[in-house]
């Protein structure tokens, strides 16, 4: 769901931004240069796992506050929109649950999604919903802004041709 439908990069940096700060942190130029800002990022950056956890939990607590920084993908949504009437629309995603739900809420985007999965915990996303829902994978569709994630819609027998990689570039 981050980085296709919503772009979210911008929020979760300010996010984190301000979690390092409340911990007394200066966020270094290594994490401001950075696209995204990721928890192995900031693990990297500090030895105490405890530290890291405070300012992950916080910058979760906090990430509401940057919802406005948030962008829907437009052209997509409305693609998305123009299949609705005859196919079932999912979201599959890894992201935090109370974080998606939030950006979900903020943009008004419940009607779109017939269901949607939080599945952080499942290293390929794609073959548990395929099974879970009993999907025919040639007639599945997936939009996604990870490579690696694609190749396991590839692994759980989506068509290569039936596969989109998502950029900002791509809202445009």
């Amino acid at each position: 769901m981050d980085g296709t439908i919503v772009f979210t990069d911008s929020a979760n940096n300010f996010a984190y931004q301000e979690a390092l700060l409340k911990h007394n942190i200066a966020a270094s130029d290594s994490l401001y240069n950075k696209d995204r800002i990721t928890r192995e990022d900031i693990a990297k950056l500090f030895i105490d796992e405890k530290l890291v956890n405070s300012i992950c939990n916080y910058k979760n607590l906090i990430y509401c506050k940057f919802l406005s920084e948030t962008k829907i993908h437009t052209n997509l949504l409305r693609y998305l929109q123009s299949l609705k009437n005859d196919n079932s629309i999912y979201i599959v995603t890894k992201a935090n649950k109370e974080r998606a739900s939030s950006i979900i809420n903020y943009h008004n985007l419940n009607g779109v999604f017939d269901k949607i999965f939080f599945l952080k915990n499942h290293s390929n996303k794609y073959q548990f919903v395929i099974d879970s829902l009993n999907l025919k994978p040639d007639k599945t569709i997936v939009f996604e802004n990870d490579i690696k994630e694609l190749y396991c819609a590839l692994l759980a027998k989506v068509s290569l041709e039936n596969m989109f990689l998502v950029t900002m570039e791509s809202q445009s």
